[in-house]
């Protein structure tokens, strides 16, 4: 028999862009000073920017006096050592206990699509409309409490000024409607019926008279959901060897809370984050794909700027 054909299969398969490379990233740049450059597993190599991803058996090339920082999808920096090479291997890129959140890590990052978004960014809040009010919280997310403080913006406050909040449901027959006076940001009233975590919300600001908020999108998170994310945030504390006051945790927290369509809590995560490492451009780009999935498209294009100033592509 001979195996004439599968030798030129070989050779296709070999001459192929990427091959012998992992077909999925496992880490990026978190800073490059210098010249830098990637080695591809196909011998292909390419100089580095802050928007390369690397995969595994790629190696990083530092030129002499220059610096390179890999964030590894796990939250783990690695500093490349000058005048020499970094392998990209699977020790560093899969210490991770949490593997979802190594993938969320990323998606977050590029802008990948979320695949538990509770509702996707169906509003657009119109920058040049100066008189919209908009929900602020909560809005295209899961909450965990079932009574949420419910937030808003209104370009037009004006003290004692009437607010109607109303909040229903789009798969029950639940509706609740109270006043809010002088104020942009309420308790859920004690006296309302709780919300349940097997139903859909749209949330509702209006003033007296006649302007109406755009509609924002929540859910209540389930009970074993919880309970799961309890178990996530133990294995997150065990990988980051109990500093959850670091920047890693900060990150990961970020990722896992998002996986989890937790909004506002990915949010405060990032924000922390920055507070710590404020010149770090991946994570305004997070926050800018977090804001766009919220539909806050003001907040978004905003940090996304940042990020690209920060990273020189502007």
């Amino acid at each position: 028999m001979s195996y004439r054909w599968l030798y030129g299969v070989l050779v296709l398969l070999i001459s192929l862009p990427g091959w012998g490379q992992s077909s999925s990233a496992v880490a990026t740049f978190s800073s490059i000073v210098g010249d830098v450059a990637v080695l591809r597993a196909d011998g292909k190599q390419i100089t580095a920017t802050l928007r390369t991803q690397l995969y595994l058996n790629d190696r990083v090339e530092v030129r002499r006096n220059s610096k390179a920082v890999v964030l590894f999808y796990s939250g783990k920096e690695v500093q490349a050592p000058g005048s020499k090479s970094l392998r990209i291997n699977s020790e560093d890129g899969s210490k991770s206990v949490l593997t979802s959140i190594s993938k969320m890590l990323q998606q977050a990052i590029w802008g990948k699509e979320k695949s538990r978004q509770v509702a996707g960014a169906t509003r657009y809040i119109d920058p040049q409309n100066h008189s919209q009010i908009y929900i602020r919280y909560p809005v295209e997310t899961k909450v965990k409490s079932p009574r949420p403080a419910i937030s808003w913006v209104d370009p037009q406050f004006q003290a004692g000024q009437e607010y109607q909040v109303a909040i229903e449901s789009s798969v029950s027959g639940y509706k609740y409607q109270f006043s809010v006076f002088g104020d942009t940001m309420t308790d859920f009233p004690a006296d309302a019926p709780s919300l349940t975590s097997n139903d859909f919300y749209i949330v509702q600001v209006s003033t007296r008279p006649g302007r109406t908020s755009i509609p924002g999108h929540f859910s209540i998170i389930h009970p074993d959901e919880l309970g799961f994310l309890d178990t996530d945030m133990a294995s997150l504390r065990q990988l980051c060897d109990g500093d959850t006051l670091s920047p890693r945790y900060d990150l990961l927290c970020a990722a896992l809370y998002w996986d989890y369509g937790l909004m506002q809590d990915a949010e405060k995560a990032m924000l922390r984050y920055i507070s710590k490492k404020p010149d770090t451009p991946y994570l305004h780009w997070m926050l800018s794909n977090l804001y766009r999935a919220m539909g806050r498209n003001q907040a978004s294009t905003r940090h996304k700027k940042i990020g690209d100033q920060l990273a020189g592509l502007e």
